[in-house]
């Protein structure tokens, strides 16, 4: 099941923004007390996301903010962090969760809607859905 966050699931979005770190963003440092803030007013803001992927206790998240476009003020969706457990990849989950913000997306009026991939397969997924490629990031320690 997708359903809303609350900060009842703290602890598992913990350990698994713990584990997307880990696994995705080594470069940055990872503040607990910071990042629950984070996911407290993403959970409770009308422009914030955040979704879990409940099966049996939390295996997957999905966080995402709206905010106006500082060139045209319109609303610009953009997904901050998705994770899935490695145990719990493979199915339809992943496609699920993508139409659950996409919907949230519409729901608060965002003119776009953006996400990030780490890799070609999840890269595949966004094509397939009419996404289009718009950067490509660096970064510098």
């Amino acid at each position: 099941m997708i359903r809303d966050g609350t900060l009842q699931d703290w602890p598992e979005v913990d350990r698994m923004a713990r584990a997307f770190r880990d696994s995705a963003m080594t470069w940055a440092a990872y503040d607990p007390k910071v990042f629950r803030r984070v996911y407290q007013g993403l959970s409770q803001d009308r422009n914030g996301l955040a979704l879990v992927l409940d099966l049996d206790g939390a295996k997957g998240v999905l966080l995402a903010a709206a905010l106006p476009s500082p060139f045209s003020g319109e609303l610009a969706a953009q997904e901050i962090m998705w994770w899935i457990d490695p145990s719990a990849r493979g199915g339809s989950d992943g496609a699920r969760m993508l139409d659950a913000y996409e919907l949230w997306t519409r729901d608060v009026g965002a003119a776009h809607a953006g996400v990030t991939c780490l890799d070609e397969r999840v890269a595949r997924l966004f094509d397939r859905r009419g996404y289009q490629r718009a950067e490509i990031l660096y970064r510098v320690h």
